[in-house]
């Protein structure tokens, strides 16, 4: 069997309509394979209440935040969308013109509100996406879009700000995990090898190093690569992506020049605040090689 990141694997999920993407309240309306503990499992992203579809679970936190990363990895931090699209089914109310179809594909301005930081709202162009017709379905009001970021409710105020509505939602394809092998709304199955090794392969080589199985045990612990650390943080660069964690947190050259306001900030991994502690770490005995870690 396949291993990740603390020997876990990943599971996909057939959402039902009419539940929130909260964990327990989903596994409740799931049918979970029996002998199986999902209880403590990360939910991969979010689908609304009036939506259904393809949801992917994890055990593994940091993997979790791998799949959703959306910005890349220089110390500008650009926001690129992630590496694995998502693809929905989507039926509007009234079929959408041609032109309408060419503005979704090239972005909206939608106003959002952020889930963190005072969860303050912001105006911003969607990033370009892929939309197409489906063909087999009558009257032309059935799309299928691409989408690279997942904004709150993000399609239903694209299509919305166009003048339409959405009738049904659903969410068909992550990276390359579909709803294949799940026979209807809540129906939850691990992912084959086959399915796993597909849906990582795109984010192997990108920053943070590879995301498959690793050659120590399971229940062996793999520390914090110092050496990493100390390579992003050479330039005295105020932040950069933490290999273990995955975040982007604050390098010690920055929280020596700004102390920390303890106001919800990501720092590195050795003791500081906001970091999972099962992922915090002791300072090495060789700090030296560290010091601007």
């Amino acid at each position: 069997m396949l291993r990740f990141a603390c020997g876990h694997r990943l599971y996909k999920l057939w959402k039902p309509l009419g539940v929130e993407s909260v964990l327990l309240e989903l596994l409740a309306r799931c049918k979970v394979p029996d002998g199986v503990d999902l209880s403590s499992a990360t939910l991969v992203g979010r689908l609304d209440k009036d939506s259904d579809g393809l949801m992917l679970l994890t055990p593994d936190e940091a993997l979790a935040r791998r799949l959703l990363q959306t910005y890349d990895g220089t110390q500008q931090q650009r926001y690129t969308g992630s590496t694995l699209s998502k693809v929905y089914r989507v039926r509007t109310n009234y079929p959408m013109p041609d032109a309408q179809l060419d503005e979704l594909r090239s972005g909206v301005a939608i106003t959002t509100r952020a889930r963190r930081r005072g969860g303050g709202k912001r105006t911003q162009r969607t990033l370009p996406c892929d939309v197409e017709r489906d063909e087999s379905a009558p009257r032309g009001k059935v799309l299928f879009v691409t989408l690279r970021e997942g904004r709150n409710r993000q399609l239903r105020k694209m299509i919305g700000g166009l003048g339409h509505v959405v009738a049904s939602l659903r969410r068909i394809a992550f990276g390359s995990v579909t709803l294949q092998g799940l026979d209807g709304p809540g129906a939850v199955a691990a992912l084959s090898d086959a399915e796993a090794e597909a849906l990582l392969a795109p984010l192997n080589g990108e920053c943070g190093g590879d995301v498959h199985a690793p050659t120590a045990s399971a229940d062996e612990d793999v520390d914090v690569n110092v050496k990493e650390h100390a390579v992003r943080c050479e330039p005295q660069r105020d932040t950069y992506i933490d290999p273990d964690t995955g975040y982007s947190v604050f390098s010690a050259a920055y929280l020596r020049q700004r102390p920390c306001c303890g106001n919800g900030c990501r720092h590195c991994p050795w003791g500081h605040m906001n970091v999972p502690a099962h992922r915090r770490r002791e300072r090495p005995a060789s700090a030296d090689s560290t010091k601007r870690v």
